[in-house]
């Protein structure tokens, strides 16, 4: 009687195979290294494989992640100091000053060129007015002013007196009122010819031509005077670029 087969047949139908029988075999968890395609896995296998997979795949989700993190980081970090440098650019347009007791450049904190203000020089608004003595205009960008100033005649302050002159006995006189101290002086000083005193007046001709007496006037040292206000020195720029 034929019997059928219940395994790989080893040998034609109707035997068991025992000597070639060609079974599957089991695969294990912890197979050993070689060949094993011919086996079948096993279901701790394939959950090791899906494991060890996923792990893999969550691993390089998660450095993509914290590398893409550090970008938008180092992104956002440069955004925002261009903004700022930006920022303190705008708030410094061409043509701004900038004064400061720090003697750092605005160039090194804000940006942009900037001159230094000539030594001495304050800041006046622009544009033209009246005033007491007339009617003035200041010119954006041009220089005014001085540090000291040397007078002239017509700046002097007006400055008037009057010599009395009188004839006594065929003589000009001139009556003064110095006639007990010939030190006196201020705006109107004498000079005697002589060394005495003072009398009730000083001879020009007659008996006394041979004196010359004179009336003399001097005043003021020719010396240029300060024309600065209340000031605090400082460091001044102008941005420029």
């Amino acid at each position: 009687m034929t019997t059928r087969a219940i395994v790989p047949n080893g040998d034609g139908e109707g035997s068991l195979g025992t000597s070639t029988a060609k079974w599957g075999a089991v695969y294990s968890s912890d197979p050993a290294s070689g060949e094993n395609s011919g086996q079948v896995p096993t279901t701790a296998w394939v959950q090791k494989l899906l494991a060890d997979a996923l792990a893999k795949q969550k691993t390089a989700y998660d450095d993509a992640l914290a590398n893409q993190k550090v970008a938008y980081e180092q992104a956002i970090s440069t955004a925002v100091s261009a903004a700022k440098a930006q920022a303190k650019l705008d708030a410094h347009p061409v043509g701004s000053y900038y004064w400061s007791n720090d003697s750092t450049s605005p160039a090194t904190l804000f940006g942009g060129t900037w001159d230094a203000l000539p030594a001495g020089y304050t800041l006046i608004a622009q544009g033209s007015g009246t005033d007491d003595y007339g009617s003035f205009t200041y010119t954006a960008g041009q220089k005014y002013g001085e540090r000291k100033h040397q007078l002239t005649t017509d700046e002097l302050p007006k400055i008037k007196g009057d010599a009395q002159f009188r004839l006594v006995g065929g003589s000009t006189n001139i009556v003064g009122d110095m006639k007990n101290d010939a030190s006196k002086s201020g705006a109107f000083s004498f000079v005697m010819s002589g060394g005495s005193k003072w009398e009730s007046s000083v001879q020009f001709g007659g008996a006394s031509t041979r004196n010359t007496d004179v009336l003399h006037l001097e005043f003021g040292n020719n010396v240029p005077h300060n024309t600065l206000p209340p000031s605090i020195a400082c460091y001044g720029w102008c941005r420029t670029a």
